[in-house]
């Protein structure tokens, strides 16, 4: 899925890096960063850095299979499983028809998000992180989604006139928007595991030589579906398309 050598990256080359894969029952072989027409760049090593920095260990991967559904890899181990607060939870109580139309991830509708969503994707986080991750509650997820470096795509269902959001990626496309939600820690790693090492561009603010994966994230209800899978691969062509432009 990932390489570890982002060696021979040139200008205009978008290297991604993956803080978080944050469900369990996401599948990483269907994850393929060919099909995003991107280069994907990590490593465990950074990975691992990053959750020593907020002190965080790593999470166990492996669970029994019921519970998968009720789990997210990027909550400390031994945690209580949140309360489901998002809308989608209620919508799909409510009109089960919906999922009627839904097989596979094709079949679903992928929009990009915008300011008038934050409490949608401030719910959503509750349930997915740790408090501290999204610190600044429905007015941080506003500005968040009001930057113009910020990638924000959602799922949602065919024949929801609502588009409530059923899964989340959010991806920093700019030292600028790196620098303002990635925190102090991401753009020293980034730095030293990165840009520096490997001779990437990154000087100024608008630079868009390095994207940045700040959450992923599905409801229960329509996991293992590929939907995943599917948000990563849009955000990466769009970062890839920002950078490309940006060249």
């Amino acid at each position: 899925m990932v390489t570890d050598s982002p060696r021979g990256l040139s200008n205009g080359s978008c290297a991604l890096v993956l803080l978080l894969l944050c469900n369990f029952n996401l599948r990483e072989d269907s994850l393929d960063p060919r099909s995003a027409a991107t280069t994907v760049t990590t490593g465990s090593g950074s990975i691992n850095k990053l959750r020593a920095k907020a002190n965080r260990p790593k999470p166990p991967l492996r669970l029994a299979l019921e519970r998968l559904t009720d789990a997210s890899s990027a909550l400390p181990p031994g945690s209580a499983v949140p309360e489901p607060r998002a809308r989608a939870h209620s919508l799909l109580r409510e009109r089960p028809e919906l999922l009627e139309a839904f097989a596979k991830a094709s079949d679903l509708r992928y929009l990009p998000m915008r300011p008038q969503d934050a409490e949608d994707l401030h719910d959503l986080q509750g349930e997915w992180f740790p408090e501290e991750s999204y610190p600044g509650g429905v007015p941080w997820c506003t500005q968040l989604l009001a930057h113009p470096g910020v990638v924000a795509i959602k799922a949602t269902l065919p024949g929801d006139t609502s588009a409530t959001a059923l899964g989340v990626v959010i991806a920093l496309s700019s030292k600028e928007a790196i620098e303002e939600f990635g925190g102090n820690s991401t753009v020293d790693m980034l730095l030293s595991e990165l840009t520096r090492p490997f001779y990437i561009p990154w000087e100024s603010p608008g630079r868009r030589e390095l994207g940045y994966v700040l959450s992923l994230g599905i409801v229960g209800e329509v996991r293992r579906k590929g939907v995943a899978a599917a948000l990563l691969r849009r955000a990466l062509g769009q970062l890839r398309r920002l950078a490309d432009e940006a060249a």
